[in-house]
């Protein structure tokens, strides 16, 4: 399994989210047709599915071998956050690499003026040519809030299920390469946490998860068990928000539950009808509030959980987003920070009435 669906924040957000944008009338399926302009948008992935960008037909582009070599030190510098180190080596290659990936490193370093000129030369459709525009001329020193208030702006973009050019996926596969020999070059599997596997016991088929079996609900429809779920959650988020954009201390934690493990224990919550299943459904939209704003999928899924259509919704339009622009959201790891855009504010609960004593 390749550093892109186990690592980078970017890379992760980008194939989950491509699967969210390809479910159609099933929640649990492992081969997600095209985007339709008629979907759902309450139903985001719950297997690993390749990169959008890789597709059964052979890409038409090669990298150019004295490109990637001179670009390796660079893209090694971008995965290690080493911004001084990235800027030395970019000038060193700046000149043999093609536009996509020069205007992503100006994004990423903030060369605007730069990004300016090879701006027109990219191979980007022209609405995202003029988005870009808009953000470049800006010179924003805050690229994500500079992103979001554009995305706001413009409810019509991105349009969903744009082709991701050739050129731009080749590159993105080759700093998935490069990423993945610098986090996890021995290529270890990822241990899972004990929260993980006990909530990954639920048992869930293509189509549907639950009801949760009668020798399991003992263990996890508990208070004692929600409590901890929700700690453990805490703590993933708080890791992830403090380090996203450092692809090796994330792959070096590992986290008490993942956002998929989490929805499947919900969805199957929703198919095993118990006594308590509407005070667990409560708490889960508790563990929901905290968890917007850590990646776009974390936003979806919760969104989900909490019934918030218009939130899935523009959740969905900033999937659509990292999609479309796979690279520059890979180079300069937006998601991290993107992922909040307008993330709704929970509802403050009303204070409680003082009880007049007799």
């Amino acid at each position: 399994m390749s550093y892109s669906s186990r690592v980078s924040i970017v890379f992760v957000v980008i194939f989950a989210i491509f699967d969210l944008l390809g479910c159609g009338t099933q929640e649990m399926k492992n081969s997600p047709p095209p985007p339709q302009s008629n979907q759902k948008v309450n139903e985001p992935p719950t297997v690993e599915t390749p990169l959008p960008v890789e597709s059964n037909k052979k890409s038409s582009y090669v990298i150019d071998p004295v490109a990637a070599e001179k670009s390796k030190p660079l893209l090694e510098a971008i995965v290690k956050n080493d911004e001084k180190k990235a800027k030395l080596s970019y000038g060193r290659a700046v000149r043999v690499l093609p536009e996509i990936v020069q205007l992503a490193v100006d994004l990423r370093l903030k060369n605007y003026d730069h990004g300016n000129t090879v701006l027109p030369k990219t191979p980007l459709t022209d609405s995202q040519k003029t988005f870009w525009n808009g953000i470049i001329q800006k010179k924003p020193r805050n690229l994500e809030k500079a992103v979001c208030e554009a995305l706001t702006a413009d409810p019509s973009f991105p349009v969903a299920g744009e082709k991701v050019p050739d050129e731009e996926s080749e590159w993105l596969k080759y700093f998935d390469e490069v990423a993945t020999k610098i986090v996890n070059p021995d290529n270890v599997p990822r241990e899972r946490s004990d929260l993980t596997m006990s909530v990954d016991r639920v048992i869930c088929t293509e189509r549907e998860c639950g009801p949760i079996n009668d020798n399991l609900r003992d263990e996890i429809l508990t208070d004692k068990f929600f409590d901890n779920l929700h700690n453990m959650r805490r703590r993933d988020t708080r890791f992830y928000k403090a380090n996203y954009k450092s692809p090796l201390k994330i792959w070096q934690y590992r986290p008490y539950i993942s956002d998929m493990a989490l929805f499947k224990f919900y969805k199957a919550l929703k198919n095993t009808p118990c006594e308590k299943q509407s005070h667990f459904i409560r708490r889960f939209k508790g563990i929901a509030r905290d968890m917007r704003g850590e990646t776009i999928l974390s936003r979806s899924i919760a969104a989900i959980i909490l019934g918030d259509e218009k939130d899935q919704a523009f959740a969905r339009r900033l999937g659509s987003f990292l999609v479309s622009n796979s690279l520059i959201s890979a180079v300069t790891r937006i998601e991290g920070e993107l992922a909040t855009c307008q993330v709704p504010l929970s509802p403050v609960p009303a204070p409680q009435s003082a009880t007049p004593s007799n």
